[in-house]
Protein backbone atom coordinates (compact mmCIF):
# COMPACT_ATOMS: atom_id res chain seq x y z
CA UNK A 1 0.00 0.00 0.00
CA UNK A 2 1.24 3.55 -1.19
CA UNK A 3 1.35 6.19 1.45
CA UNK A 4 -0.43 9.47 0.81
CA UNK A 5 0.96 12.78 1.51
CA UNK A 6 0.00 15.21 3.89
CA UNK A 7 -1.13 18.47 2.73
CA UNK A 8 1.91 21.54 3.18
CA UNK A 9 0.44 22.99 5.86
CA UNK A 10 0.18 19.35 7.85
CA UNK A 11 3.31 18.19 7.01
CA UNK A 12 4.74 18.77 10.66
CA UNK A 13 1.78 17.81 12.42
CA UNK A 14 1.73 14.61 10.24
CA UNK A 15 5.30 13.69 10.68
CA UNK A 16 5.05 13.88 14.35
CA UNK A 17 1.78 11.70 14.00
CA UNK A 18 3.45 9.02 11.98
CA UNK A 19 7.00 9.01 14.23
CA UNK A 20 5.02 8.75 17.28
CA UNK A 21 2.54 5.68 15.94
CA UNK A 22 5.53 3.78 14.84
CA UNK A 23 7.06 3.98 17.96
CA UNK A 24 4.22 2.60 19.69
CA UNK A 25 4.29 -1.10 21.00
CA UNK A 26 1.74 -3.66 18.43
CA UNK A 27 2.17 -1.01 15.57
CA UNK A 28 3.67 -2.26 12.15
CA UNK A 29 4.12 -0.41 8.65
CA UNK A 30 0.39 -1.73 7.07
CA UNK A 31 -1.13 0.26 10.03
CA UNK A 32 1.05 2.97 10.13
CA UNK A 33 0.68 3.61 6.20
CA UNK A 34 -3.44 2.45 6.65
CA UNK A 35 -4.10 5.25 9.35
CA UNK A 36 -1.98 7.87 7.79
CA UNK A 37 -4.22 7.28 4.23
CA UNK A 38 -7.36 7.63 6.60
CA UNK A 39 -6.27 10.72 7.72
CA UNK A 40 -5.46 12.47 5.10
CA UNK A 41 -8.58 11.49 3.51
CA UNK A 42 -10.66 13.10 6.36
CA UNK A 43 -8.48 16.16 6.48
CA UNK A 44 -9.10 16.78 2.80
CA UNK A 45 -12.88 15.89 2.88
CA UNK A 46 -12.88 18.41 6.19
CA UNK A 47 -11.24 20.96 4.72
CA UNK A 48 -9.74 22.43 7.72
CA UNK A 49 -5.81 21.69 8.96
CA UNK A 50 -5.04 18.84 10.65
CA UNK A 51 -4.77 20.23 14.03
CA UNK A 52 -7.90 21.84 14.27
CA UNK A 53 -9.72 18.40 12.99
CA UNK A 54 -8.00 15.89 15.24
CA UNK A 55 -6.14 17.76 17.98
CA UNK A 56 -2.73 16.76 19.23
CA UNK A 57 -0.84 14.79 17.22
CA UNK A 58 0.86 12.60 19.96
CA UNK A 59 -2.29 11.70 21.67
CA UNK A 60 -3.81 10.47 18.97
CA UNK A 61 -1.33 8.57 17.79
CA UNK A 62 -1.19 7.07 21.19
CA UNK A 63 -4.98 6.44 20.78
CA UNK A 64 -4.54 5.05 17.24
CA UNK A 65 -1.69 2.39 18.80
CA UNK A 66 -4.21 1.52 21.46
CA UNK A 67 -7.09 1.22 19.20
CA UNK A 68 -5.82 -0.55 16.51
CA UNK A 69 -2.84 -2.17 17.33
CA UNK A 70 -1.74 -6.09 18.06
CA UNK A 71 0.56 -6.99 20.75
CA UNK A 72 0.67 -10.05 18.47
CA UNK A 73 2.61 -7.91 16.05
CA UNK A 74 4.88 -7.37 18.89
CA UNK A 75 5.40 -10.99 19.97
CA UNK A 76 5.55 -12.74 16.74
CA UNK A 77 8.31 -10.05 15.81
CA UNK A 78 10.72 -10.91 19.20
CA UNK A 79 9.50 -14.55 18.79
CA UNK A 80 11.59 -14.61 15.38
CA UNK A 81 14.44 -12.44 16.97
CA UNK A 82 18.10 -14.65 16.36
CA UNK A 83 22.05 -14.04 16.03
CA UNK A 84 20.85 -13.42 12.21
CA UNK A 85 19.42 -10.05 13.68
CA UNK A 86 22.03 -9.30 16.57
CA UNK A 87 24.67 -9.56 13.59
CA UNK A 88 23.26 -7.40 11.53
CA UNK A 89 23.01 -4.69 14.31
CA UNK A 90 26.60 -5.62 15.05
CA UNK A 91 28.06 -4.80 11.59
CA UNK A 92 26.46 -1.26 11.82
CA UNK A 93 27.76 -0.57 15.34
CA UNK A 94 30.79 -1.95 14.34
CA UNK A 95 31.40 -0.28 11.21
CA UNK A 96 30.61 3.47 12.80
CA UNK A 97 33.34 2.30 15.31
CA UNK A 98 36.04 1.17 12.95
CA UNK A 99 35.13 4.46 11.10
CA UNK A 100 35.52 6.46 13.77
CA UNK A 101 38.58 4.90 15.70
CA UNK A 102 39.88 4.70 12.20
CA UNK A 103 39.80 7.75 11.36
CA UNK A 104 41.89 8.87 14.17
CA UNK A 105 44.07 6.46 13.99
CA UNK A 106 45.25 8.33 10.87
CA UNK A 107 45.24 11.62 12.02
CA UNK A 108 47.17 11.06 14.73
CA UNK A 109 50.56 10.24 13.53
CA UNK A 110 52.25 9.19 10.67
CA UNK A 111 54.77 6.63 9.37
CA UNK A 112 54.30 3.19 10.32
CA UNK A 113 53.43 1.92 13.25
CA UNK A 114 54.32 -1.46 15.45
CA UNK A 115 51.17 -3.99 15.97
CA UNK A 116 51.05 -4.93 19.39
CA UNK A 117 50.08 -8.69 20.26
CA UNK A 118 48.29 -7.20 23.74
CA UNK A 119 46.37 -4.56 22.12
CA UNK A 120 44.88 -7.16 19.10
CA UNK A 121 43.78 -9.63 22.10
CA UNK A 122 42.20 -6.87 24.03
CA UNK A 123 40.54 -5.12 20.48
CA UNK A 124 39.24 -8.72 19.55
CA UNK A 125 38.15 -9.14 23.33
CA UNK A 126 36.06 -6.06 23.01
CA UNK A 127 34.60 -6.87 19.66
CA UNK A 128 33.18 -10.05 21.54
CA UNK A 129 31.70 -8.52 24.16
CA UNK A 130 30.24 -6.20 22.34
CA UNK A 131 28.27 -8.86 19.71
CA UNK A 132 27.53 -10.95 23.09
CA UNK A 133 26.29 -8.17 24.82
CA UNK A 134 23.72 -7.26 22.02
CA UNK A 135 22.71 -10.59 22.12
CA UNK A 136 21.73 -10.30 25.51
CA UNK A 137 20.36 -7.38 25.21
CA UNK A 138 18.33 -8.19 22.09
CA UNK A 139 17.02 -11.55 24.02
CA UNK A 140 16.11 -9.92 27.07
CA UNK A 141 14.16 -7.65 25.39
CA UNK A 142 12.66 -10.78 23.76
CA UNK A 143 11.52 -12.22 27.33
CA UNK A 144 14.67 -15.25 26.65
CA UNK A 145 16.35 -14.43 29.84
CA UNK A 146 18.02 -17.73 30.01
CA UNK A 147 20.16 -16.84 26.97
CA UNK A 148 20.41 -13.40 27.41
CA UNK A 149 22.14 -14.47 31.00
CA UNK A 150 24.10 -16.72 29.40
CA UNK A 151 25.53 -14.06 26.86
CA UNK A 152 25.87 -11.59 29.66
CA UNK A 153 28.19 -13.69 31.22
CA UNK A 154 30.11 -14.59 28.21
CA UNK A 155 30.45 -10.56 27.33
CA UNK A 156 31.85 -10.29 30.60
CA UNK A 157 33.93 -13.53 30.38
CA UNK A 158 35.82 -12.14 27.00
CA UNK A 159 36.48 -8.77 28.61
CA UNK A 160 38.35 -10.90 31.61
CA UNK A 161 40.06 -13.83 29.70
CA UNK A 162 41.33 -10.24 27.15
CA UNK A 163 42.67 -8.73 30.26
CA UNK A 164 44.44 -11.68 31.27
CA UNK A 165 46.23 -12.61 27.89
CA UNK A 166 46.79 -8.65 27.29
CA UNK A 167 48.49 -8.77 31.16
CA UNK A 168 50.33 -11.89 29.79
CA UNK A 169 51.93 -11.14 26.88
CA UNK A 170 52.09 -8.04 28.07
CA UNK A 171 52.02 -4.49 26.17
CA UNK A 172 55.46 -4.77 24.31
CA UNK A 173 54.65 -7.41 22.53
CA UNK A 174 55.16 -6.55 18.76
CA UNK A 175 52.92 -9.02 16.48
CA UNK A 176 53.96 -6.83 13.34
CA UNK A 177 56.82 -4.47 12.72
CA UNK A 178 56.79 -1.53 10.75
CA UNK A 179 52.81 -2.47 9.31
CA UNK A 180 51.34 0.63 7.01
CA UNK A 181 49.47 3.15 9.22
CA UNK A 182 46.63 3.18 6.56
CA UNK A 183 46.55 -0.55 6.37
CA UNK A 184 46.33 -0.54 10.13
CA UNK A 185 43.24 1.89 9.45
CA UNK A 186 41.46 -0.02 6.96
CA UNK A 187 41.68 -2.85 9.63
CA UNK A 188 39.85 -1.48 11.63
CA UNK A 189 36.74 -2.45 9.17
CA UNK A 190 37.55 -5.94 9.73
CA UNK A 191 34.92 -6.55 12.40
CA UNK A 192 32.27 -5.10 10.82
CA UNK A 193 32.55 -7.22 7.72
CA UNK A 194 32.67 -10.42 9.46
CA UNK A 195 29.91 -9.67 11.22
CA UNK A 196 28.27 -9.16 7.86
CA UNK A 197 29.37 -12.69 6.67
CA UNK A 198 27.99 -13.75 9.56
CA UNK A 199 24.99 -12.26 9.37
CA UNK A 200 24.48 -13.96 5.99
CA UNK A 201 25.69 -17.23 6.65
CA UNK A 202 23.62 -17.60 9.88
CA UNK A 203 20.32 -18.79 8.93
CA UNK A 204 16.94 -16.46 10.34
CA UNK A 205 15.46 -17.77 13.51
CA UNK A 206 12.63 -20.07 13.41
CA UNK A 207 10.07 -18.76 15.83
CA UNK A 208 8.68 -21.75 18.75
CA UNK A 209 5.45 -22.88 17.84
CA UNK A 210 5.05 -25.84 20.09
CA UNK A 211 5.06 -24.92 24.01
CA UNK A 212 4.89 -27.06 27.27
CA UNK A 213 3.23 -24.72 30.16
CA UNK A 214 7.15 -24.86 32.57
CA UNK A 215 8.28 -22.85 28.86
CA UNK A 216 5.70 -21.08 28.02
CA UNK A 217 5.67 -19.92 31.61
CA UNK A 218 9.29 -18.89 31.65
CA UNK A 219 8.92 -16.81 28.46
CA UNK A 220 5.81 -14.92 30.26
CA UNK A 221 7.86 -14.20 33.01
CA UNK A 222 10.57 -12.61 30.69
CA UNK A 223 8.75 -10.57 28.38
CA UNK A 224 6.91 -9.05 31.79
CA UNK A 225 9.89 -7.87 33.53
CA UNK A 226 11.64 -6.90 29.81
CA UNK A 227 8.66 -4.54 29.65
CA UNK A 228 9.09 -3.06 33.06
CA UNK A 229 6.47 -5.00 34.94
CA UNK A 230 7.82 -5.47 38.72
CA UNK A 231 8.53 -9.36 39.57
CA UNK A 232 5.43 -9.41 42.65
CA UNK A 233 3.33 -8.11 39.89
CA UNK A 234 4.56 -10.66 37.08
CA UNK A 235 4.46 -13.16 40.06
CA UNK A 236 0.65 -12.64 40.77
CA UNK A 237 0.02 -12.73 36.75
CA UNK A 238 1.29 -16.00 36.60
CA UNK A 239 -0.46 -17.54 39.45
CA UNK A 240 -3.79 -15.95 38.33
CA UNK A 241 -3.22 -17.67 34.85
CA UNK A 242 -2.18 -20.95 36.06
CA UNK A 243 -5.24 -21.34 38.57
CA UNK A 244 -7.24 -20.44 34.96
CA UNK A 245 -5.50 -22.82 32.91
CA UNK A 246 -8.12 -25.54 31.56
CA UNK A 247 -5.71 -27.40 29.20
CA UNK A 248 -2.45 -25.79 28.04
CA UNK A 249 -1.29 -22.54 28.75
CA UNK A 250 -0.53 -21.67 24.95
CA UNK A 251 -4.19 -22.98 23.56
CA UNK A 252 -5.80 -21.37 26.75
CA UNK A 253 -3.83 -17.57 26.44
CA UNK A 254 -2.00 -17.91 23.01
CA UNK A 255 1.65 -16.81 22.51
CA UNK A 256 3.13 -15.89 25.84
CA UNK A 257 4.46 -12.52 24.38
CA UNK A 258 1.53 -11.57 23.53
CA UNK A 259 0.06 -11.83 26.60
CA UNK A 260 2.65 -10.04 28.38
CA UNK A 261 2.41 -7.33 26.31
CA UNK A 262 -1.16 -7.24 26.69
CA UNK A 263 -0.83 -7.38 30.76
CA UNK A 264 2.06 -5.07 30.54
CA UNK A 265 -0.13 -2.18 29.20
CA UNK A 266 -2.40 -2.80 32.33
CA UNK A 267 0.27 -2.77 34.62
CA UNK A 268 0.60 0.32 36.56
CA UNK A 269 4.32 2.41 36.57
CA UNK A 270 5.86 -0.48 33.54
CA UNK A 271 5.96 1.74 31.25
CA UNK A 272 7.81 4.37 32.96
CA UNK A 273 10.48 1.74 34.54
CA UNK A 274 10.44 0.45 30.77
CA UNK A 275 11.64 3.93 29.20
CA UNK A 276 13.63 4.86 32.35
CA UNK A 277 16.19 2.19 31.64
CA UNK A 278 17.17 3.83 28.46
CA UNK A 279 18.55 7.27 30.20
CA UNK A 280 19.68 5.07 32.83
CA UNK A 281 22.24 3.52 30.38
CA UNK A 282 23.27 6.67 27.92
CA UNK A 283 24.35 8.56 31.71
CA UNK A 284 26.38 5.75 32.61
CA UNK A 285 27.71 5.24 29.41
CA UNK A 286 28.46 9.30 28.99
CA UNK A 287 30.10 8.74 32.60
CA UNK A 288 32.53 6.33 31.21
CA UNK A 289 33.09 8.38 28.74
CA UNK A 290 34.16 11.26 30.44
CA UNK A 291 36.11 9.30 33.03
CA UNK A 292 37.94 7.99 29.59
CA UNK A 293 38.39 11.35 28.61
CA UNK A 294 40.05 12.72 31.65
CA UNK A 295 43.59 9.96 31.08
CA UNK A 296 43.54 10.02 27.04
CA UNK A 297 45.21 13.05 24.91
CA UNK A 298 44.77 14.29 21.47
CA UNK A 299 42.62 12.81 19.13
CA UNK A 300 41.25 10.37 21.43
CA UNK A 301 40.12 12.99 24.20
CA UNK A 302 38.55 14.81 21.63
CA UNK A 303 36.34 11.78 20.61
CA UNK A 304 35.81 10.69 23.91
CA UNK A 305 34.63 14.52 25.45
CA UNK A 306 32.44 14.70 22.00
CA UNK A 307 31.11 10.90 22.82
CA UNK A 308 30.05 11.67 26.48
CA UNK A 309 28.12 15.32 24.82
CA UNK A 310 25.92 12.81 22.51
CA UNK A 311 25.17 10.71 25.10
CA UNK A 312 24.11 13.58 27.36
CA UNK A 313 22.16 14.47 24.92
CA UNK A 314 20.51 11.34 24.88
CA UNK A 315 20.23 11.47 28.56
CA UNK A 316 18.05 14.82 28.15
CA UNK A 317 15.93 13.36 25.46
CA UNK A 318 14.89 9.96 26.38
CA UNK A 319 14.86 11.33 30.25
CA UNK A 320 11.46 13.65 29.90
CA UNK A 321 9.97 11.05 27.91
CA UNK A 322 10.33 8.20 30.70
CA UNK A 323 8.54 10.88 32.88
CA UNK A 324 5.95 11.03 30.94
CA UNK A 325 4.94 7.58 30.44
CA UNK A 326 5.44 7.52 34.31
CA UNK A 327 3.28 10.29 34.77
CA UNK A 328 0.42 9.07 31.99
CA UNK A 329 0.86 5.27 33.52
CA UNK A 330 0.20 6.81 37.07
CA UNK A 331 -2.79 9.29 36.15
CA UNK A 332 -4.57 6.16 34.25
Amino acid sequence: MEAKDFAERDEKWGKRYVVTLAWQDGVDRELVVARQNELVDSIAAAGVSADELFGDPVELARADAIEYGSPDADAEAAEGLGMRDVFALSAVILLMMGIGVGGMFLFDGAGPVDVGLGPLVLGVAVVACMVAGSAAVAFYTAGRVRSATRFAVGALAAVAAGGVVTGVVGSDSVLIAGAPRWLVAISFLLPSVLAVVAWRLVPARTPQSAWTDDEWFERFRGALRAKGVHWKDAADYERNLRAELTTTAFDDFGAPGAMARRLAGDASGASGRYWWRMPAFYLVLALFAAFMAVDAEGSARALNIALSVMLAIGVLTSGPRAWRERTRKVAG
